[in-house]
């Protein structure tokens, strides 16, 4: 054997070409060919000046079939970074009975949705206490009210998720681009055990469904301490929000709020930059 071509490989289809095997079926075009230290320095110095020269990128092939480049700008990965929950706890408690709450973060006003008929402000208020954890927005620079997002320019250009109860949830355990994200699961109450932990944080949001005619998830709250509950060891979570003038949770025991209905923990794991 002399030489030897693999059509499945890229070199030997794609830089050496298709090979015309038809002059080593004879015993002379054998042995005339037979110097295999030739042609592995022919093979060498083609592979080496294949690669001497610069070339294109290859090209990819995309879901439909077609083409794209793969020279494009790849966007690096957005950066996870801590939120203050003791700050976002604070802000619940300091601003829950204020007729006009501070702003979270100082390039955010704060509008009261209370004002608008039939709605309430608990989750842009809890929106704003992620503002006073140092979470960052995310605007999409949409119009109107977007879906996408998580900002608040002014009561006509805002995103959905900022001020609506399911919106801020969808919005926070899919996150993985800019502003707060975290992960939900069923709120409960728990054994303490100081090996484990907490399932819960305070500074955690705390959101609760109303069954019936509103069939929906209803109000948002920040959990701002624990009780300890009937049975010793087993505690719950206190929460504290705000929906408008005059009506707001004081550390209320989630238990009380809704009663019988579901109730749910959104697990702040921190703020993309």
């Amino acid at each position: 054997m002399s030489d030897w071509y693999m059509p499945d490989d890229y070199y030997d289809e794609f830089v050496r070409g298709s090979l015309d095997h038809s002059s080593n079926l004879t015993m002379n075009s054998i042995l005339e060919s037979s110097n295999i230290a030739e042609k592995q320095t022919e093979l060498e110095q083609k592979i080496t000046d294949y690669f001497s020269v610069n070339r294109e990128l290859p090209v990819e092939m995309t879901s439909t079939g077609g083409v794209e480049a793969t020279n494009q700008v790849i966007t690096p990965l957005a950066t996870l970074a801590s939120l203050n929950k003791t700050a976002i706890a604070n802000y619940a408690k300091n601003n829950k009975a204020k007729d006009s709450p501070a702003s979270g973060g100082s390039n955010v006003s704060y509008y009261d949705f209370s004002q608008i008929s039939g709605n309430w402000d608990c989750t842009n208020f809890v929106s704003h206490a992620l503002l006073a954890g140092g979470a960052i927005p995310y605007d999409t620079n949409g119009s109107g009210i977007s879906s996408k997002g998580w900002y608040y320019r002014s009561l006509s250009n805002r995103s959905s998720s900022w001020s609506g109860v399911p919106n801020l949830h969808d919005f926070l355990v899919n996150n993985t681009t800019k502003g707060p994200a975290g992960s939900a699961t069923t709120y409960s109450t728990f054994k303490y055990n100081p090996n484990s932990g907490y399932p819960y944080a305070i500074g955690d949001i705390l959101q609760f469904y109303l069954s019936g005619s509103y069939n929906n998830w209803r109000h948002s709250t920040i959990i701002t301490e624990y009780y300890e509950t009937n049975t010793a060891l087993v505690l719950g979570a206190l929460a504290t929000g705000r929906s408008g003038k005059g009506s707001y949770n004081n550390n209320q025991k989630a238990e009380e709020v809704y009663p019988g209905d579901s109730k749910r923990v959104i697990k702040l794991s921190g703020y993309y930059k």
